[in-house]
């Protein structure tokens, strides 16, 4: 199943690509994943996807960290991996999402290997 995420304008904001059915009615169902639709405005009435007449302006470049730069500490990597991480949305939804598929996963091994020796 495949999904676009809305932001509160509803303008597409991430893809995704699932096993299970999302509920929040921030995501829409879409037929492909198509990462296209990156940026676009979902009008709910024509459940359509059109182009944004106002697109954000280009984000500067980061400045490149020396070679030298290093984290010593688990929390100063952190900070550091958030600092830089800009434009991922809902990634803990994700990684529980993922974490949920994982384990429904290793049930249904377990219960393919009960069942052959069993």
């Amino acid at each position: 199943m495949n999904y676009a995420k809305l932001d509160n304008d509803n303008l597409v904001i991430a893809v995704y690509d699932t096993f299970d059915p999302i509920t929040d009615p921030t995501y829409i169902q879409i037929d492909s994943f198509d990462v296209s639709l990156l940026g676009k405005i979902y009008d709910p009435d024509t459940k359509t996807f059109k182009d944004n007449p106002n697109p954000p302006e280009p984000a500067e470049e980061p400045e490149q960290e020396s070679e030298d730069d290093e984290y010593t500490t688990i929390p100063e990597l952190s900070k550091a991996v958030t600092a830089n991480s800009t434009g991922i949305d809902d990634l803990g939804s994700v990684v529980s999402d993922l974490s949920t598929a994982l384990d429904d996963l290793a049930s249904a091994f377990t219960e393919l290997q009960e069942a052959k020796n069993g």
